[in-house]
């Protein structure tokens, strides 16, 4: 089992802490993520270092896609924290890390309100993984705008991250482009790296 251990990086913790909150949506979102993360595994384009992206990338494309589709809420979405009820503490630790926008809200406080569209109340994870491939190699405006789990729509511009690179721009989701420590999760993926991802999206849709 392959597992990663940090230490004084409570950025992390949130991160985990959110992905865990969106595998309770659903049953299937936790075997599609980990489908995904197979996939890209298998391949060997999981690795950031290799100049590839990372699995926690693939991860943030994945569940962006099921927010394209309606099938997961954003749970950083001011609009339904604000049909909650929802007033954040920023005097909390954990909602102003870094001084960052770490604040999301937690599953069972949004499923009483939220409810995903009747058509994919029975769609098998087969089809939502051959959606993610037939997204990402056609339907996303790659060259206009970035992945930006926060937001859960396209309305993030690709200039924003300042990146210049053939791949996805990848936002991360508490060290936005509008933060002071933007993070671009796609910028590891070099020419050679994001020619092979997007040869094999291509291949597998």
């Amino acid at each position: 089992i392959d597992f990663d251990i940090c230490f004084l990086n409570d950025i992390a913790v949130a991160n985990s802490s959110l992905l865990g909150e969106y595998t309770q949506v659903d049953p299937r979102v936790r075997t599609f993520l980990i489908a995904i993360k197979k996939w890209a595994k298998d391949r060997q384009i999981n690795a950031a270092k290799d100049g590839y992206i990372s699995s926690y990338a693939w991860v943030n494309m994945a569940i962006f896609y099921l927010q394209f589709i309606g099938m997961v809420p954003s749970l950083q979405c001011p609009m339904l924290m604000k049909d909650l009820d929802i007033v954040i503490d920023s005097e909390s630790y954990w909602n102003s890390i870094n001084s960052l926008d770490t604040a999301y809200m937690k599953w069972k406080l949004v499923r009483n309100v939220w409810t995903a569209p009747a058509a994919y109340m029975d769609t098998p994870i087969s089809l939502l993984v051959y959606g993610f491939f037939e997204f990402y190699s056609g339907q996303f405006p790659s060259g206009l705008f970035a992945v930006s789990m926060k937001e859960g729509k396209i309305v993030v511009p690709k200039l924003a991250s300042n990146k210049i690179s053939a791949f996805l721009s990848i936002e991360d989701p508490f060290e936005t482009y509008g933060s002071h420590s933007p993070h671009d999760l796609g910028t590891p993926a070099d020419e050679n790296g994001s020619k092979k991802i997007t040869e094999y999206i291509e291949q597998s849709k």
